[in-house]
């Protein structure tokens, strides 16, 4: 692969490392970078500059087919937990977990437990009875068995 030639010229690892280990790794970020790129083009609706027309006009013609439109929406739907519309599942917001621990460890005098920090960040206004879902409910349920 010509691409990841030009990746070993300016990059090196340790020589425990194999090679083909590298590549694995390096394929499967390629295949992110590549998928989020084609992605971002196609959300945009507008032929980039840097996209020939003729291929531009291809890939209008494959996104537009039945087969295409029944997978991005099959896609989609798996990526929303097989829901129609999309459905928070904590309510932690911007503010990570670690912080979360701590405000409820000042809250309580003490360390919370893993089933309570569970409860504070999938709980509606962290009230510790409104789960956001149902998937949140039941995990909390079999945590405390």
């Amino acid at each position: 692969m010509v691409i990841f030639g030009e990746f070993k010229k300016k990059f090196y690892w340790d020589v425990s490392i194999s090679e083909s280990e590298v590549k694995r790794h390096w394929l499967a970020k390629a295949t992110i970078k590549y998928k989020n790129f084609i992605s971002k083009i196609k959300g945009g609706g507008i032929r980039p500059g840097y996209v020939p027309e003729h291929v531009w006009e291809r890939w209008m013609q494959l996104w537009g087919t039945d087969e295409s439109i029944k997978k991005s929406e099959t896609n989609s739907k798996n990526r929303r937990g097989g829901h129609e519309v999309a459905a928070g599942t904590h309510m932690g917001g911007s503010i990570s977990i670690g912080e979360y621990r701590k405000r409820l460890a000042i809250k309580k005098g003490r360390d919370p437990t893993p089933a309570e920090l569970h409860l504070n960040v999938h709980t509606h206004g962290h009230d510790g009875k409104s789960f956001v879902d149902e998937r949140s409910r039941i995990v909390h349920v079999s945590s405390k068995l």
